[in-house]
């Protein structure tokens, strides 16, 4: 009976073994060979070029003049990028094919390499140098009639309107997952009052002021669904010019694109064999000393001029009000809830710069200590970068410091201020009557 269990089980795993790959598995096949990675960068901007004549894709620090000190370029391998959390990229209508291995010999390893987000850290006037072989994907209005796009040497050109009868059912198929129920209700118009309401709410301030001013709002919504219609559609013929190009460059473009599948798993595993970061999250960035800097922007910003988790910003507040009674209270409150605002009053206190950089250095001890495995290390180039930032930065709030000069309720808001507790007074008097 054993020699029967025996010859079933080695028949089974012979035929096991011969059987065809399925999609997936021929998916993870591929990606196990880093030959076979392309590098595809998403976006709403055309690549540079450099005074040697060299594209590039700048970074955000970059092309703000390092009002943001954002110093990652971000790709993905074999796939354009999908929406994941709040970030959409339906926008953006050029895409930028790089064969991999050439870019990172021109450019280094990048920082972490992932399936879903691949990001580079590269030299913070340079930006990532696009190397021979690259490709451009953008739209175009001058297209031969029956063609949805066309491949003209190093760029592939595709329309984005006046699609035909046949060619809107080809690009109906290639609709991303979370738009196919979406677009029958975009082509017969008929919309529930409850999506209604959300598809308004999704629109920005002139939009909603437009759809209370229509006095047809039926009508109002059927042109805003035919909109929606036709961009969801110009969004398909992109990606299957995409996939095209892909496939004239001697790629494989993947479908198995989910975070933590074998595909993702396969690529961490090659990156980390061949000596680089590799990660089958596309949680990286988050998590990174990148982003920990790009944090402290984000605060500032809100400080100064409202945004997330600040209901308005110390300038609002400060033009609306000469007593300065108002930016007193502002940041009292807020000295009190956290020690964000600290330097910020010590810096109008004292007419002294805010040593962002202390900042940086304490955030990053804080995630060091939380997550002891894998510290966060401050290299020279985020260095040289946060400090383009945080001159710019102070330089920005000096010049509100000295609008408030001109208050006539200033010399006794600073005096105030000289009298506030601090966020470390505070705490030590709260957590001191606590255990007392």
């Amino acid at each position: 009976m054993d020699s029967v269990k025996t010859k079933f089980k080695q028949g089974a795993q012979k035929i096991m073994a011969n059987a065809p790959a399925t999609p997936q598995q021929s998916e993870e096949q591929y990606m196990s060979s880093i030959d076979n990675w392309m590098l595809v960068h998403a976006t709403k901007y055309m690549p540079l070029k450099n005074e040697a004549g060299q594209m590039y894709i700048p970074t955000t620090a970059m092309a703000t003049n390092f009002e943001i000190p954002r110093g990652t370029v971000h790709f993905t391998l074999n796939h354009v990028v999908t929406g994941h959390g709040t970030n959409s990229w339906d926008a953006a209508n050029i895409v930028v094919l790089a064969p991999f291995d050439k870019t990172k010999e021109i450019n280094g390893a990048p920082a972490e390499l992932a399936l879903r987000d691949t990001y580079f850290f590269p030299e913070i006037e340079q930006g990532v140098l696009l190397p021979e072989g690259t490709r451009i994907v953008r739209p175009v209005s001058d297209l031969p009639d029956g063609e949805i796009f066309e491949i003209r040497g190093n760029e592939t050109v595709y329309k984005t309107t006046d699609f035909t009868e046949e060619q809107e059912k080809l690009l109906i198929k290639k609709l991303p997952w979370y738009m196919e129920a979406q677009y029958q209700t975009w082509v017969t118009g008929d919309m529930p009052d409850y999506e209604v309401q959300a598809e308004i709410a999704k629109l920005d301030e002139r939009g909603k002021k437009m759809y209370a001013a229509a006095k047809d709002k039926k009508t109002f919504m059927r042109g805003l669904m035919e909109s929606a219609r036709q961009d969801a559609l110009a969004q398909a013929a992109r990606q299957v010019a995409v996939e095209a190009t892909a496939n004239a460059m001697g790629y494989r473009y993947i479908e198995t694109t989910d975070e933590f599948s074998e595909t993702s798993m396969m690529v961490e595993n090659t990156a980390i064999n061949a000596g680089m970061n590799g990660n089958s999250s596309d949680k990286g960035h988050s998590n990174s000393v990148y982003k920990v800097a790009e944090g402290i922007w984000r605060d500032f910003d809100s400080i100064l001029y409202g945004g997330i988790g600040w209901d308005t910003g110390m300038k609002d507040i400060a033009e609306s009000d000469d007593s300065l009674e108002g930016l007193y209270e502002y940041i009292d409150e807020h000295i009190g809830n956290s020690g964000i605002m600290q330097p910020y009053a010590e810096s109008i206190i004292h007419g002294t710069p805010i040593d962002f950089h202390q900042t940086l250095k304490r955030y990053v001890a804080r995630e060091n200590n939380l997550h002891k495995n894998n510290p966060l290390v401050i290299d020279e180039k985020l260095h040289a970068l946060f400090d383009k930032w945080a001159t710019r930065a102070n330089q920005e709030f000096k010049a509100f410091c000295d609008s408030l000069k001109t208050k006539p309720g200033y010399d006794n808001f600073v005096k105030k201020l000289r009298k506030m507790p601090t966020h470390a007074e505070r705490e030590a008097i709260k957590y001191g009557y606590r255990y007392r």
